[in-house]
């Protein structure tokens, strides 16, 4: 049992990256879209999550250490068949989605010329709003608010900021500005809490607008070998940070990360062994696929279905809980206390549509998340050359890899509100200065300036007229 849920776990890996690697190749879907993206999480969060955690099946079962939790090897296998389901689900639906045009133009278009000053002028509002933000303490009603909002205001700074320089690779202002946004943007995700997605979405969403404004044009093979050289130091930073994002030297608890504690945090790098290897651990193994194969366990046997809670949770959760003291509580809070574990845990995306409807649940789970990924991508697709579109759609890309670890409802929420938040700032400059900076430039990066200029070539020599064919006299 243990090698046939080792072996599905390797081959649902190895059809991913032959997915990606097709994209790579034949360029028929986008490399980087909100579909790989999301995919990258299901290897991360599932297929090698239950790699290992059939590794360790001892005695016909798996236990977690902290507390008095096991899963059967029985359920990873139908673990494991609930995850062949889902996979193949989400890609028809993404697929099907992707064909959606008319639901794609719903979205928003950010027609705003892309000169210096507007670009300038949203990274800078947006890397300054974001800072403010997570100075404001985490705990409380307008802590948590504030707290939905702010990565989207940074990521959207990094990414106006990395296609300012993408255009004009020689203005230091630029490179100023770029600078300054991602120095922000690492501050704001690593200030009020101890997660990672908010780090990697600043790291995601420059190299996101690196992708569509270069890298996307360019052979399989630099792309490939760019990629790799930009993501070594990106993943040391990511594993070193890891490594005591959850450190209070004080304390020793987990919580609420303030400047002082963080700044604390963050001299214990220098004080820890392997500190890479630490942080290796930490972002590979992972306990989504022991906690949804809880969920099969538990539901509907011990406890009863949790139908539309996630839903009803999504759209309450803004409001106090001192106005609501019976507010739901989101999936991951219920889960510590049914697992007796006192730990961030991930139900799983499949283990929310297992509490929620059973196999139906799962089906319905991947089937709306594919069908949306899919429509954004088409959107994506069709506005690859639209520099605040594209800043839009990366408000949040920690939250979309993160997204089959869950808690659903929380990420769903997290990505709508980053979302709002950076649509709220591109809307805002259009309305207040959207004549002022129209009046500048039009920026765009090398390859951007080539197609547009090949297309114009071709409108003129579509418009130009016929020549005059002129009548030859002949000898008689």
């Amino acid at each position: 049992m243990t090698l046939l849920v080792q072996a599905g776990s390797l081959l649902m890996t190895l059809l991913i990256l032959v997915v990606f690697a097709r994209n790579l190749f034949t360029r028929q879907y986008e490399l980087l879209s909100w579909r790989n993206i999301y995919l990258v999480g299901f290897i991360l969060f599932y297929t090698l999550a239950l790699l290992f955690t059939a590794k360790s099946v001892v005695g016909g079962r798996v236990a977690m250490i902290q507390s008095r939790a096991s899963v059967e090897q029985d359920t990873l296998v139908q673990l494991m068949f609930l995850m062949v389901m889902f996979l193949g689900l989400t890609l028809l639906a993404a697929h099907a989605g992707f064909k959606q045009r008319w639901l794609s133009s719903l979205l928003p278009k950010f027609d705003l010329n892309p000169s210096g000053p507007a670009l300038s002028i949203i990274a800078i509002v947006g890397s300054l709003v974001a800072i403010v933000a997570s100075l404001v303490p985490p705990e409380g009603f307008v802590g948590l608010l504030v707290t939905q909002f702010r990565g989207g205001l940074a990521a959207v700074a990094v990414a106006c900021a990395t296609y300012y320089v993408l255009s004009n690779r020689l203005n230091p202002v630029a490179w100023g500005v770029l600078v300054a946004a991602l120095g922000a943007g690492a501050i704001a995700a690593m200030l009020g809490g101890n997660g990672r997605r908010a780090l990697i979405g600043i790291f995601a969403a420059a190299g996101w607008m690196w992708y569509f404004s270069a890298l996307r044009f360019q052979r399989p093979n630099l792309v490939m070998g760019k990629v790799v050289i930009a993501a070594i130091p990106v993943f040391l930073v990511l594993f070193a940070y890891s490594s005591v994002r959850r450190y209070d030297i004080n304390e020793g608890l987990m919580g609420g990360y303030g400047l002082q504690k963080r700044v604390e945090s963050l001299k214990a790098i220098g004080r820890q062994d392997e500190v890479v290897s630490r942080g290796f651990e930490q972002v590979l193994y992972q306990d989504t696929a022991f906690n949804t194969g809880f969920i099969l366990q538990a539901y509907p046997g011990t406890y009863d279905y949790r139908q539309f809670d996630d839903f009803v949770w999504y759209f309450v959760n803004p409001i106090p809980r001192s106005v609501w003291p019976g507010k739901p509580v989101a999936f991951g809070e219920v889960l510590m206390d049914q697992m007796e574990v006192q730990a961030n845990l991930g139900p799983g995306i499949i283990g929310h549509g297992w509490a929620a409807f059973g196999v139906i649940g799962v089906g319905v789970y991947a089937v709306f998340f594919g069908t949306l990924i899919g429509v954004f991508d088409r959107a994506i697709a069709d506005r690859a050359f639209s520099p605040f579109f594209l800043a839009w759609v990366s408000a949040d890309l920690g939250n979309l890899l993160g997204m089959t670890r869950g808690d659903v409802a929380l990420f769903a929420l997290q990505i709508t509100a980053a979302m709002v938040a950076a649509g709220g700032l591109i809307y805002g400059v259009k309305v207040f200065l959207g004549p002022v900076v129209g009046a500048f430039p039009t920026l765009m990066p090398p390859a951007w300036r080539r197609i547009a200029e090949l297309q114009e070539a071709e409108e003129r020599d579509e418009s130009a007229e016929p020549p005059v064919e002129v009548s030859r006299p002949t000898l008689a």
